[in-house]
């Protein structure tokens, strides 16, 4: 079983093999961003680059980014506690394009990491794509073999991505593990039925492949910014979730049953105890 190190440098050190430059994570309170009080995605490190604002000496960057959310669009706290994935503190592991490669590339390379790299097993995987995406959809069935009743669209709550109120945002494409019905936290609830984007823990998104080419303006409104095969940005996250057991050790651990990348607690708590682990929750590298 690998252990979140292992995870964290398998995957910098396979997208670095891919010509990826390695960039070390960003400061949890971000320095040339006033619209956030804390980064909340990997991303921000990299926001003035999306709006043109910034440019690098790559077109394409690696980064496991340490990553807080307890106030925003992207506010974990309130399901602290409510289920085992959901966490305040977290590591994401990154892959980024400069305009570079693009939805081809990004879906092969995702696939092929948990597949051949991690092991994961194929046949608990799903994808899903925006609701107009045909060209997210026909690439997954091309490249990973996926049946079509295993690729699934969905709307803007699912599948269009933000980063706040403002800002770059885009439609993105997951993939989702499926852990079996064991693993289901609502079997007591009558008519409950487990599905990809449902309600309860069974399915448990990986992966999350980011086509940010829009800019979204306090009227809400998304803006091209210029041709999007010049300007899209591809962001791709999978969770690192890291805990400390009752020793208070410093070791992480995957799921137990090939949860790939996504680490997660293997107990469940109380909602007040866990907001209190998740206050002392810390980094494997600090």
């Amino acid at each position: 079983m690998l252990t979140g190190n292992q995870i964290r440098k398998s995957f910098l050190d396979y997208f670095a093999k891919r010509d990826h430059t390695v960039v070390r994570s960003s400061s949890l309170v971000p320095d040339k961003d006033p619209t956030l009080l804390f980064t909340n995605a990997g991303m921000v490190q990299f926001k003035n680059v999306f709006l043109g604002q910034e440019r690098l000496p790559f077109a394409r960057a690696t980064s496991a980014q340490k990553c807080l959310r307890i106030s925003g669009k992207h506010n974990d706290l309130e399901a602290v506690g409510r289920d085992t994935y959901h966490h305040t503190s977290f590591e994401m592991l990154g892959n980024w394009s400069f305009g570079d490669y693009y939805k081809a590339e990004a879906i092969e390379w995702a696939w092929n990491l948990l597949i051949k790299e991690w092991g994961l097993p194929k046949d608990r995987l799903y994808a899903t794509v925006y609701l107009n995406d045909d060209d997210a959809e026909r690439l997954w069935a091309k490249i990973s073999g996926l049946p079509a009743e295993r690729i699934s669209r969905f709307g803007e709550k699912e599948n269009f991505w933000e980063m706040g109120e403002t800002g770059p945002c885009g439609p993105c494409s997951e993939i989702h593990l499926d852990r079996g019905p064991e693993a289901c936290d609502r079997q007591d609830v009558p008519g409950h039925e487990c599905r990809v984007n449902g309600d309860c823990a069974r399915y448990i998104e990986l992966w999350n492949l980011v086509f940010i080419q829009y800019n979204r303006k306090e009227n809400r409104d998304a803006h091209h910014r210029r041709a999007a095969e010049r300007v899209v940005e591809l962001r791709h996250r999978l969770y690192a979730h890291a805990d400390r057991d009752d020793r208070a050790t410093r070791r992480q651990e995957i799921w137990r049953g090939s949860c790939g990348g996504h680490l997660v607690s293997g107990n469940r708590r109380s909602r007040p105890c866990r907001q209190f682990s998740n206050r002392r929750r810390r980094h494997a590298e600090q």
